[in-house]
């Protein structure tokens, strides 16, 4: 209520659970209730906890057009960036876009991120195998460079590189039609479409993150019959 009463604009409320968006001038923003979305209650219960006491305990910005702009720290980033990645990997389809963001970040960041604290993190969000599996793939199809990347890997995540691959080239196959089912799909319909995205990516990716992916249909059920209550 405040910004629109501030910016004079008409706030979309999409009864999306995490966020509402407006334009602006052409622009769209999105506001967001918080940062990313957990399946397994454990680790949002553990991301909350994380993200409040880092910001308490050490604020971070950066300067962009002379001006301070407060984000959240290295470390921290590193691990909202790939929440955000696997979100999308699991349910929404994975883009080329997002990962070179997160290599950008590793290579900005390679002297900053605790690389202890992050792989504890990591592992108490059940996204440690997933982080270094991808890890991998970034390492030896899409160009970064080893050092950037601030965990150890092993051949077992070397021997993800080749199915990430496959995964990767037939999402961009069904992208266009899935598109155009976008386009005239509501409803039930569109909740079924992301189902089946969910239930695939879960059987050939479980081992990544069993949590995650086991918790993921039953979270997305509940959010459903929230968002069909409030219509």
């Amino acid at each position: 209520q405040a910004i629109e009463e501030k910016l004079a604009i008409t706030m979309a409320h999409n009864k999306s659970e995490i966020h509402d968006n407006f334009d602006i001038e052409g622009f769209q923003f999105e506001m967001h209730s918080r940062l990313t979305s957990f399946s397994y209650p454990g680790h949002q219960h553990y991301w909350e906890s994380l993200v409040k006491r880092e910001l308490n305990a050490s604020p971070f910005s950066i300067a962009i057009n002379e001006k301070q702009v407060t984000t959240l720290p290295p470390t921290l980033n590193a691990v909202y960036v790939f929440a955000h990645i696997m979100e999308h990997f699991v349910e929404k389809i994975l883009l080329l876009k997002q990962l070179c963001d997160w290599a950008v970040l590793l290579h900005a960041n390679r002297d900053a991120i605790d690389r202890d604290a992050l792989e504890r993190n990591l592992s108490q969000l059940g996204l440690l195998k997933a982080y270094r599996a991808m890890g991998a793939w970034m390492i030896s199809k899409l160009g970064l460079p080893a050092d950037d990347f601030p965990l150890a890997l092993s051949e077992t995540d070397d021997r993800w590189v080749e199915l990430l691959i496959q995964d990767f080239i037939y999402w961009i196959e069904r992208r266009r039609q899935m598109q155009k089912i976008e386009g005239t799909a509501a409803g039930i319909r569109h909740s079924l479409r992301t189902a089946g995205i969910v239930v695939r990516q879960s059987f050939h990716f479980f081992r990544l993150a069993p949590m995650e992916m086991l918790c993921r249909v039953p979270s997305m059920a509940v959010w459903s019959f929230r968002k069909r209550m409030m219509e």
